[in-house]
């Protein structure tokens, strides 16, 4: 009987070794016309040890128990094995596709950040230009304007630093009005001859036009014109631009340009609408309305300082003579001389007009009757020695008239004082022209 047991053991073992090379050709081959022959193994295996028992006894069941439980356990571990060799593969590549997906997704969050932070910087940039153009709309002064430029080029963070440059009198010199970015810019001036912008020979400089610039950033260095179809205002010159080919950047510089160019342009027609209503054409100078309300203003001034007003009219002597002689044209040109010399000694703060025909009115805050008497005879004296050139001829020497009057010792008011200057200039006529007369209260008519 021992020997029939050892005899089971080596057919279990042996039915065992065939289950398990069956699994492993499964295992390798994975073809499933190989289910038949594995399934008819376990079927072989399972009766042979179902009949164990009655071919040896009962005597030798617990033997048999152990053996059918160790081969379960080989049949289990091995079928175990062939279901982790068969499911590894596709647990790797779930494994591995989930770990693409997962770099995917975070990719994906990090372009929906950049474009959101985009998105948002780009609203920032339209917010700011619809801005800019609503604070150019109210600025009043060119100074305002500028400023209004460089804090918007500023905010679009365009370039590290940069100003903006503006014609000042007509003259080839160009002021920064405003600056970004380096304090030291502003107030500094620039020649039109050092730019290829303003010369014409360039629509954008890329190099530097500014002595004191480092030149290590001389390759990001850009002016832009200021200008409409008719003139040049300046130029918006910027320092540390590092994206110069950058479309983006450029379309805001564009826009930036156009949104300045209008609103000088604008100032400018506004400045010249407002010269027309206050100007004389003929001479340049201030008209009777400027007049009227610059007396009044320095009126105030003057109660509020507690000082004094001069005011000096002159009047061309025998002007009748030389538009009856000359012609109209000739006595153009002798307003224009004496308007020319008129201006010629008018200070910072004076009022120079043109009150009507051939009459001149000169206002001269904080100056007394004696100063202003000074004044008007400097003015008299340089018109007597100037001949009067018109065309191929000359007019001649042509003289003029001055009557003198202060606030407050010729009047309580500029109303006053202003009649007051022409009872003078009339006394000035009757005692021969070519002179100056001050007025004298205690003699003038009282008024009815």
């Amino acid at each position: 009987m021992a020997l029939t047991l050892v005899w089971a053991k080596w057919v279990i073992a042996i039915i065992c070794a065939a289950l398990a090379f069956e699994l492993w050709r499964f295992a390798r081959q994975r073809h499933e016309g190989l289910y038949a022959s594995l399934l008819k193994r376990v079927a072989v295996f399972v009766a042979g040890i179902g009949l164990l028992p009655a071919v040896l006894g009962r005597a030798y069941w617990p033997a048999v128990i152990d053996l059918l439980i160790v081969a379960v356990v080989i049949v289990a571990g091995g079928a175990l094995v062939v279901w982790g060799a068969r499911q590894f593969p596709h647990i790797l590549d779930a494994l591995q596709e989930r770990q693409r997906s997962e770099e995917e997704l975070e990719a994906a969050n990090e372009r929906l950040s950049e474009s959101l932070t985009l998105l948002r910087r780009r609203s920032r940039e339209l917010d700011t230009l619809s801005y800019l153009g609503t604070l150019l709309q109210r600025s009043n002064t060119v100074e305002e304007l500028a400023t209004m430029i460089a804090r918007a080029a500023a905010d679009l963070a365009l370039s590290s630093s940069g100003a903006v440059f503006l014609y000042q009198n007509e003259q080839p010199l160009l002021r920064a009005m405003a600056a970004w970015g380096d304090d030291e810019i502003k107030g500094s001036e620039l020649s039109a001859l050092q730019c290829h912008v303003l010369t014409g020979r360039s629509g954008a400089c890329h190099y530097s036009c500014r002595k004191n610039i480092n030149p290590l950033m001389e390759d990001t260095h850009l002016c832009l014109p200021l200008k409409d179809k008719v003139e040049t205002f300046g130029l918006l010159q910027l320092h540390g631009v590092s994206r110069i080919d950058d479309p983006h950047l450029q379309s805001l510089l564009q826009s930036l340009i156009e949104h300045s160019s209008m609103a000088l342009s604008n100032m400018r027609l506004r400045e010249g609408l407002m010269d027309l209503s206050i100007r004389d054409p003929l001479t340049g100078l201030f008209n009777r309305r400027y007049l009227d309300n610059a007396l009044q203003d320095a009126e105030r001034m003057a109660r509020a300082d507690e000082s004094s007003i001069g005011v000096v009219i002159f009047d061309l002597d025998y002007f009748k003579r030389i538009n009856d002689s000359y012609g109209h044209d000739a006595g153009d040109v002798a307003l224009k001389t004496f308007a020319k010399i008129l201006l010629g000694h008018v200070r910072t703060g004076d009022t120079a007009c043109r009150s009507g025909g051939e009459e001149f009115v000169l206002v001269l805050p904080g100056a007394s009757a004696g100063l202003s008497l000074k004044r008007a005879e400097e003015i008299r004296s340089a018109m007597a020695q100037k001949p009067v050139l018109y065309g191929a001829s000359t007019l001649g020497l042509i003289t003029v008239s001055a009557g003198i009057a202060a606030f407050p010792e010729s009047g309580a008011t500029s109303s006053d004082v202003l009649r007051a200057a022409d009872w003078a200039l009339y006394q000035a006529k009757g005692q021969g022209r070519n002179r100056c007369v001050v007025a004298q209260p205690e003699l003038m008519p009282k008024p009815h």
